[in-house]
């Protein structure tokens, strides 16, 4: 099954992710970015994130229920659910 890019939510910790940030901008899918011992500031300084690489955010590490993480995900998954539902009404499906 084919999902384009602008479907996916990409969530990645580390420097290793950066190529697939970079390409969630460039498809404009959504990119989500974890950090765990440090702050955001000291992660993006630490990874030298460019422009074309940022993230919609930035989330502490916790799987917890009402956590940043959580709330990111949900909304993510709430505006690309509006998104294809708006696309679909717009050609009758």
């Amino acid at each position: 099954m084919h999902v384009p890019l602008t479907q996916v939510i990409y969530v990645g910790d580390g420097e290793s992710d950066i190529p697939c940030f970079s390409l969630m901008n460039q498809e404009q899918g959504t990119a989500i970015a974890l950090y765990k011992d440090s702050t955001p500031e000291e992660w993006g300084r630490k990874l030298k994130i460019t422009q074309n690489q940022r993230v919609a955010n930035l989330a502490p590490v916790d799987y917890s229920e009402n956590s940043e993480l959580m709330q990111s995900l949900t909304l993510a998954v709430e505006g690309l659910c509006k998104r294809i539902a708006l696309q679909q009404l717009s050609v009758g499906e």
